[in-house]
């Protein structure tokens, strides 16, 4: 049974994609030394404050978070395989089917992406991050398939991710 699903989840869909192309994760800043003097200070003045309230092990939580920020801060993101078929989308190495959908966005910024909202209450979305194709194509591809949701807009964890440059 285990097998089945994960044949299942790898199984290539049509014989040909319409569309592949190759991107990052996600957008990667570098980041100077002032970001990691800023990111050591906050958490340092927020270990402070919860130190001062007499709660130690909140204290010790906040140097842990910043130290992790640092950290995962310099991990570059992994080149993703993305293909567009006839019945539906490859991520990587996970299959959907358009039928999985209830609609899709196009968001333009550094890195446009395509938005697919999975159906179900709180299922969420797939996201294709669109560098090196043409984001028109691929949308007026996708409307062939599923009603487009021109509302759309970025995740607030998008916006914070650009500004602080995580």
């Amino acid at each position: 049974m285990a097998e089945t699903k994960e044949k299942n989840k790898t199984k290539p869909i049509g014989s040909r994609p319409v569309f592949s192309w190759e991107s990052p994760e996600y957008v990667h800043y570098t980041k100077g030394a002032g970001w990691f003097v800023a990111v050591g200070a906050v958490a340092l003045a927020i270990a402070g404050l919860l130190y001062w309230q007499g709660l130690a092990s909140g204290a010790i939580v906040a140097v842990a978070a910043g130290a992790v920020f640092m950290i995962i801060s310099k991990v570059k993101p992994k080149p993703l395989r993305l293909a567009v078929y006839p019945d539906g989308v490859v991520v990587g190495d996970r299959v959907y089917r358009y039928g999985q959908f209830k609609s899709f966005g196009i968001i333009r910024g550094e890195i446009a992406k395509a938005k697919l909202d999975l159906v179900g209450r709180f299922s969420g979305e797939v996201v294709l991050p669109l560098k090196n194709i043409d984001p028109e194509q691929i949308r007026l591809y996708l409307k062939k398939h599923l009603p487009e949701n021109e509302d759309i807009n970025e995740d607030l964890s998008d916006i914070v991710n650009r500004l602080f440059k995580f």
